[in-house]
């Protein structure tokens, strides 16, 4: 499987404000009733694993948030 394309540059960061602007905080966070804000743009279905670079694949995660989840998928890429 060949992974989705990224959008970058100008347009990836008119994405992550929109983002921010719509959805300020962390989603994981909120779930756990944590509030903290949002500051990478992380896609749901990674796109490694077939997602797509769309609106509706994307949500705000907190830094701390975001590396456990790459963390995740990437030990779920190696198959351990």
């Amino acid at each position: 499987m060949t992974a989705t394309k990224r959008i970058t540059g100008r347009k990836l960061q008119a994405l992550r404000e929109a983002l921010f602007k719509r959805s300020p905080l962390c989603v994981h966070c909120a779930e756990r009733g944590v509030v903290r804000l949002a500051t990478q743009r992380d896609h749901i279905i990674p796109l490694g694993e077939g997602g797509e670079d769309i609106e509706e694949n994307t949500q705000g995660l907190c830094d701390e948030c975001h590396d456990v989840k790459s963390k995740r998928e990437s030990a779920r890429g190696r198959g351990g």
